[in-house]
């Protein structure tokens, strides 16, 4: 649950930061996300993006890096997400597994 945590923290920020973007980018990613999460589930992805490239843009970066910055914290928004489901994945594979011993030992 910890490493999911921090990967949801992490991740964004370390595509923002790979792709050149500012901490204006994370701030405004993050804002983006949270107002979007009131439009649906497009509205996330979109918020994220838009979010970081608004943040780009008040931060004085030109378009173009901007956009490139947005594009990085999206990536990373997804890889994220990714990630989470892969962790999950495998923490159920393994109560699943833990449920099957145990009754199977007749508890």
């Amino acid at each position: 649950t910890l490493l999911v945590t921090l990967l949801d923290y992490y991740v964004p920020v370390w595509g923002l930061k790979k792709f050149g973007g500012t901490q204006a980018g994370v701030w405004g990613s993050t804002i983006g996300l949270l107002v979007g999460m009131f439009l649906g589930p497009v509205g996330i992805f979109i918020g994220a993006f838009g979010g970081g490239l608004l943040g780009e843009l008040l931060a004085g970066q030109d378009s173009r890096t901007a956009t490139k910055a947005a594009l990085g914290s999206f990536a990373g928004f997804l890889l994220g997400i990714g990630l989470k489901l892969a962790l999950c994945g495998i923490m159920l594979w393994y109560a699943g597994a833990a449920l099957i011993q145990y009754a199977g030992a007749g508890l």
